[in-house]
């Protein structure tokens, strides 16, 4: 199986898909640009003092490629709020980079009047609960013992808990005098080891980074845990292949990692065997050429090896099944 590095897509008809059928290689998957946005656009609307007042980034997590300059790939997403004293008018929160090449349109906050322009609406202390979080930045809000309140308040997620960055933090008393909805959610992060990963990749054999990695870290200094959806991307050199997990390592919700890949020489052993009921018959198979250049896919890479066998003469076989 062959995937495709950050900012490519695998073609439709090949699935991704390689493999060696009666001593012929099935044609060879490729990998087709995505669509990128521009980071100067995301610049412009930073440095413009009449659209970026009262904003502020919350989060972000930009993917870019290393040898691509001013360009983000498409799944790019940047979280704002407004800042004190001012209420999101229009626009989006969360900002991300869509499949057509375009930023989704910038927010816009605006100074916020308490009484007279929002509500009432009702309150009770037990309201709008928010799982996980606790009541923060309350300046802006009025509570009267009438249990008519006014204004906005914002959230902060627990201790190991984070902000779903598309819904934002702020709750509103509307003009129609409901509440702003939906509300804030606040999810389990997850936070991985970065030392687990580290002595994976010092230690590990016939492999390297690729330069494309992706962290997001607590705010403490000392704190050794990537938080859930960090990633990182390596590849084998070459005369090595993967018969391990993804070359894609993801810190999960789980606070794991995904299984890590393993590399080894493609001339000094059998790859791969499915389970242990189900091998690949040896005599059964046609052979297929290999070369150094059999591994090689412009910017993707060989994922999966399950069912492929490499031989020490220079020669594959893979896809047919034998069990017993």
């Amino acid at each position: 199986m062959v995937s495709c590095e950050p900012g490519y897509m695998i073609d439709n008809i090949s699935q991704g898909v390689f493999e060696c059928n009666n001593g012929t290689w099935s044609p060879r998957p490729y990998c087709s640009i995505t669509a990128r946005c521009s980071l100067s656009v995301l610049k412009n609307f930073f440095n413009n003092d009449s659209q970026f007042t009262g904003i502020r980034v919350v989060m972000q997590h930009i993917i870019a490629n290393p040898n691509e300059n001013d360009l983000a790939l498409v799944g790019s997403w940047i979280s704002f709020a407004c800042t004190t004293d001012y209420t999101f008018l229009n626009g989006n929160l969360n900002v991300s980079c869509h499949a057509d090449g375009q930023w989704s349109s910038f927010p816009k906050c605006t100074v916020e009047s308490i009484q007279g322009i929002s509500g009432p609406c009702s309150w009770t202390d037990d309201l709008l609960t928010v799982p996980n979080s606790h009541k923060s930045n309350t300046t802006n809000l009025k509570v009267f013992t009438n249990g008519n309140a006014y204004g906005y308040y914002d959230i902060e997620c627990d201790p190991g808990y984070e902000l779903d960055p598309t819904i934002g933090r702020r709750i509103t008393c509307l003009q129609s005098g409901n509440w702003s909805k939906p509300l804030p959610v606040c999810r389990s992060m997850g936070a991985c080891l970065m030392s687990d990963l580290l002595e994976f990749i010092q230690t590990a054999e016939g492999m390297r980074i690729n330069q494309s990695l992706n962290f997001v870290f607590t705010n403490s200094i000392t704190d050794d845990r990537a938080l859930g959806g960090s990633n990182i991307t390596v590849q084998c050199l070459n005369g090595y292949i993967n018969v391990g997990g993804p070359l894609l390592i993801i810190c999960t919700e789980a606070s794991v990692w995904t299984p890590y890949p393993r590399c080894i020489s493609i001339s000094t052993s059998t790859l791969a065997l499915t389970s242990d009921s189900t091998t690949i018959s040896d005599s059964m198979l046609m052979r297929c050429g290999v070369t150094d250049d059999t591994w090689q896919f412009t910017n993707g890479y060989i994922s999966n090896t399950t069912n492929m066998l490499v031989y020490n003469d220079n020669t594959a076989a893979g896809r047919s099944i034998h069990k017993y």
